[in-house]
């Protein structure tokens, strides 16, 4: 896929229209059922062990799997989006992401991913690299032309992905978050940029 064609991406893919049209069928769109607690305990005896979580989300792991879990508690558009991308780009710096599913665990309702397993970048590049892929990207977002983006210290496949990031922001209304942790690498060492968004309506009042 082109840059040129990223505003022909049909944004409203199969599994974004079920995640809106499930939180929108309640009158408050955050009072979607929770007890992180208890879902951890079932996930637990299932074998998942929480490695992360966030504002909407948790992320869960088992060794024997090559993929996590990522279980968001909130509408979150925004990945989906991302997943989006991430499918329609043969760029190796994007993860692999399945498609959005609401599931429930106990009593709590989620929308569930299941993405590549990934692993944290060594302390000593993440800082600068989330400081390059941000830059990049934040020039992208604002009508740098491609060929004026050079970075002689990063691949060019890794410069495309950051650029892919920063044109999409605003047609997805987001906002660009490349973060040290949402930077990684898969166990060859390529670097995978794994959650680039936060939605641009969302980032004040984020509770858990």
């Amino acid at each position: 896929m082109t840059l040129n064609e990223l505003n022909n991406i049909p944004w409203h893919d199969k599994d974004i229209e079920a995640i809106d049209a499930y939180y929108t069928s309640d009158k408050n769109e955050d009072s979607v059922e929770y007890d992180g607690d208890n879902c951890e305990s079932i996930l637990t005896n299932l074998g998942w062990c929480k490695i992360g979580d966030g504002a909407f989300s948790d992320v869960y792991v088992r060794d024997d799997y090559p993929y996590v879990l990522k279980l968001s508690r909130r509408p979150d558009t925004t990945f989906a989006k991302f997943a989006i991308i991430s499918r329609k780009n043969k760029n190796k710096h994007f993860p692999m992401i399945g498609n959005g599913k609401i599931i429930k665990i106990g009593k709590c309702r989620y929308v569930a991913y299941l993405i590549e397993k990934l692993y944290d970048l060594e302390s000593s590049k993440v800082s600068l690299m989330s400081e390059i892929l941000t830059r990049i990207s934040n020039r992208a977002a604002n009508g740098f032309d491609r060929s004026a983006i050079v970075i002689h210290s990063i691949p060019e496949t890794l410069i495309d992905a950051a650029v892919i990031i920063g044109k999409c922001a605003k047609l997805i209304n987001a906002n660009i978050d490349l973060h040290s942790q949402n930077i990684m690498k898969r166990a060859d060492g390529t670097i995978v940029i794994s959650d680039p968004y936060v939605d641009s309506k969302r980032i004040v009042g984020r509770v858990r």
